[in-house]
């Protein structure tokens, strides 16, 4: 479909469609020309097809649940859909599975366990408090509760 650069994926019943002007790239010109941010047009490529339609597929399938509604739950649901992207016969580099540089994905294998120390000792795992959970889970070029310690590692440029 042509969606005039506002959609990747449409699933609607039994349709899925694909906004084939938001694969074209992660250079394209088209995205500077609108002004895209870096960190979005980074995974605007021909290889994210098909893990951004099977992610958007599967958010459809299995809608999230907000029956706790807390960060943890969100972080779950995240992993759950993540995880049917993991079957080797899709062999998605982890990049494409996750929508993080190299560089990003090194950095949280690294410190996964300081990572999850900080939402231990800050006591947030099960924050239900929406702008505290949007800190960690909206889109963003970074995590802005974690972008003192981690801009330098994290940020897409």
């Amino acid at each position: 479909m042509m969606s005039g650069f506002r959609y990747n994926i449409v699933v609607l019943d039994s349709t899925l469609a694909i906004g084939l002007e938001m694969y074209l790239g992660s250079n394209n010109i088209f995205y500077q020309m609108l002004t895209i941010p870096r960190y979005k047009s980074a995974f605007m490529n021909k290889q994210n097809i098909m893990p951004d339609a099977i992610r958007f597929w599967m958010i459809n399938e299995f809608p999230y649940m907000m029956s706790k509604n807390d960060l943890l739950s969100d972080i779950t649901y995240m992993g759950k859909i993540s995880t049917l992207l993991m079957p080797s016969y899709l062999m998605f580099n982890d990049t494409l599975k996750a929508q993080y540089t190299q560089k990003q994905l090194e950095y949280c294998t690294q410190n996964e366990f300081n990572i999850w120390s900080y939402f231990a000792a800050q006591k947030l795992l099960y924050t239900t408090d929406q702008a505290e959970i949007m800190k960690f889970t909206a889109d963003g070029p970074f995590t802005t509760a974690l972008a003192k310690k981690l801009r330098h590692v994290l940020v897409i440029g």
